[in-house]
């Protein structure tokens, strides 16, 4: 499924979960924050249960043609499930989990081909530039490990008071769960 129709799904599933929250509760409704992660934890559950189906019918299909089209399905809703995952936790935590898991950059080496070219240049560049390389290779790791741990921070006390907000036990644990997740990067 495209990430446009997950996208549709994911607020399809918001606005029904919402209004019979509002329907339902008038007078005790929860955070729209709580309302959310119920209807993405019920799509990822669906999701999951689709995956399920599919892997019981590849297991029994018989031709290739078959067990190709279902395992493009299930690669497909794996795809689906990871972005209902990320999104979940998005809402769990109140920051762009995405931004977390980038990587630290490589440096490019362009040494290759142009130090075939220039070797003795480029030794004795390397030598006077050596330190300078290093410590900028240090910052650019403390300036990494500095952002995760901040968004991890974030992330700790969005789920604290999500956690405060809701009633609902198994809401509570499951958030609780997360939050231990996160507690650990810090």
């Amino acid at each position: 499924m495209p990430p446009r129709s997950v996208f549709i799904l994911i607020l399809t599933l918001l606005h029904l979960c919402v209004k019979t929250d509002a329907q339902n509760n008038t007078a005790n409704s929860e955070p729209r924050s709580i309302v959310a992660i119920r209807a993405l934890r019920a799509s990822v559950a669906s999701v999951e249960s689709e995956l399920q189906e599919r892997r019981q019918e590849l297991n029994a299909a018989t031709t290739a043609e078959e067990k190709t089209a279902l395992s493009k399905d299930i690669v497909s809703l794996n795809t689906r499930k990871a972005g209902l995952m990320t999104e979940l936790e998005s809402v769990i935590t109140g920051i762009d989990v995405e931004t977390l898991e980038e990587k630290l950059g490589e440096q490019v080496d362009l040494g290759g081909e142009v130090e075939e070219l220039l070797r003795p240049i480029i030794q004795e560049l390397k030598k006077a530039t050596s330190k300078p390389r290093e410590v900028e290779a240090l910052r650019a790791a403390v300036a990494y490990y500095t952002k995760r741990r901040d968004l991890a921070k974030k992330a700790v006390e969005h789920l604290d008071s999500t956690i405060k907000q809701t009633n609902d036990e198994e809401m509570k644990a499951f958030l609780d769960g997360s939050r231990s997740t996160w507690q650990a990067l810090l």
